[in-house]
């Protein structure tokens, strides 16, 4: 299925990016086409967690082993795209070389911790093998306690939504300090049309720009990989969306422990973007990832 596919790709002229990259890993790897592509003394490395072998094959065959060769910044609980690897396999050894960062400057003492509980005990492996835990993270500053807070329905929830914003703008916390992050597009046309009915100028986050200032931002779980915001209301947390159903469809028997795995750190990444408050709702059943408090 997969050389049909790219049999068919190739008579339309078209490619992947997933294609193209391992086009160039073996570009990169030939002793005598790598003499016609640049090569590097140095390369800096973030969100490592998110490359795929092929990537790392690229980096391997662009800069020569060394030292300083590659400077890698990575966060296992916020891999979201990549696939679980290990570096050595590529010629990158970190063992005995690398330094774990605890200190959080982004968001609060509460708003890490809800974020730590999201986690929970889900074992993430580090690009060097090894067991990379949460032991020691903490924050350089403390806030409010974020809510957590359930609605019969998702009128409701829009209702609560729309009020909490429209009453952070009147506090005169900026538009654009402010977002709305939910897992699917329903979620996030939901919150759109509630708060343009509210009178609150909205923006959907696409691609990267400066956007407008003078609007309150509405993004995916995804898009919202590297922002941050002083307010922030994760909508639509509810068991079937959070994790999302339908991503364990079709999966290999051996899959649905790493689709668990992507779609808990998806939720992490949501929740730790907030600097100041953070604000968790849902419609009906809570998602099963939320570290609610014993009754």
């Amino acid at each position: 299925m997969v050389e049909a596919f790219e049999r068919n790709a190739q008579t339309q002229g078209k490619t992947t990016f997933e294609l193209l990259v391992a086009r160039a890993a073996e570009i990169a790897e030939d002793q005598v086409l790598r003499e016609q592509i640049p090569r590097y003394d140095h390369i800096v490395v973030d969100e490592g967690q998110d490359l795929h072998a092929g990537h790392w094959r690229v980096l391997r065959g662009v800069v020569a082993p060394g030292p300083n060769d590659l400077f890698i910044c990575e966060d296992g609980h916020q891999r979201i795209f990549g696939e679980r690897t290990v570096l050595s396999r590529f010629g990158i050894e970190t063992r005995g070389r690398s330094r774990k960062l605890t200190l959080n400057y982004r968001t609060s003492r509460q708003n890490l911790a809800f974020a730590l509980g999201v986690i929970g005990d889900q074992k993430v492996i580090a690009l060097d093998g090894d067991e990379d835990t949460v032991e020691g993270y903490h924050s350089a500053f403390t806030g409010p306690a974020p809510t957590v807070r359930g609605f019969t329905g998702v009128a409701e929830e829009m209702r609560f939504l729309v009020d909490t914003v429209r009453g952070w703008l009147d506090q005169g916390v900026a538009a654009s300090a402010i977002a709305v992050l939910a897992r699917r597009s329903p979620e996030q046309d939901r919150a759109r049309l509630a708060l343009q009915d509210g009178g609150v100028a909205v923006e959907l986050l696409h691609k990267e720009g400066a956007g407008n200032t003078a609007a309150v931002k509405i993004a995916s779980m995804h898009r919202a990989k590297g922002t941050e915001f002083s307010r922030v209301v994760v909508i639509g947390a509810e068991a079937g969306v959070v994790p999302l159903d339908w991503a364990f469809e079709n999966q290999p028997e051996s899959e649905p422990a790493a689709v668990r795995g992507r779609e808990r750190s998806l939720f992490y990444v949501a929740c730790s973007r907030a600097r100041d408050k953070l604000i968790i709702t849902w419609p009906g059943a809570p998602s099963p990832f939320l570290p609610l408090p014993a009754a």
